[in-house]
């Protein structure tokens, strides 16, 4: 059987589909198409024109439930591109496994898509794209957080340096000064610091 569906992932892209529906294999595989099937112009490109879709001009078997499928256009484009075809008689022609011949004719038809109304639905896809950007915010608030953290592991909050900030400083100045520590030891002790409390 060959028709048309929403593409899976956008719904405003319509897939051409030829699907085996029976119990058995079909063999020799041939669709046709009258007019031929054209894809629009796609408005975002410069000289972008009409053209042909292209298929495959046998498939040699098509097993039980098995099925081809590609991107036919996208309706948007569609529907506004003047002078394309809306309505295409199709047939899908095959064999089965006695060598008996069948043809199905169908038509496809974008004109029944033209009144649709659809709700966008979320999938597990979207929740991986949501969760991938919210990591990264994380991760770009982590690396602020750490640039901000004062020397005793703290995040001052503060607008201007407060009281306790400055009688910390004195203390730890005065501490260095009596044993003589350097700058490159209390520096590293800082740099090492993770905690953000």
């Amino acid at each position: 059987m060959i028709f048309v569906e929403p593409n899976r992932s956008s719904w405003k892209r319509l897939d051409l589909v030829v699907k085996n529906f029976g119990v058995t294999p079909a063999y020799n595989v041939v669709m046709a198409f009258d007019p031929p099937l054209c894809i629009s112009p796609n408005p975002n490109k410069a000289n972008s024109s009409i053209s042909l879709l292209r298929y495959p001009e046998r498939i040699y078997i098509l097993a039980p439930g098995q099925e081809w499928r590609t991107v036919w256009d996208n309706a948007e484009w569609r529907f506004l591109c003047a002078g394309i075809e809306m309505t295409h008689r199709a047939s899908v022609s095959y064999q089965d496994s006695k060598g008996e011949n069948y043809k199905n004719p169908a038509i496809l038809d974008w004109n029944t898509f033209a009144p649709m109304t659809r709700f966008p639905a979320k999938t597990v896809h979207d929740i991986a794209v949501e969760l991938k950007n919210q990591n990264k915010h994380l991760d770009d608030m982590r690396v602020r957080l750490k640039k901000v953290v004062s020397p005793h592991g703290g995040v001052w909050l503060a607008g201007v340096v407060s009281d306790e900030e400055e009688g910390y400083e004195a203390v730890r100045e005065a501490v260095r000064q009596m044993t003589g520590e350097g700058d490159a030891s209390s520096t590293s002790t800082t740099e090492g610091s993770e905690n953000v409390g």
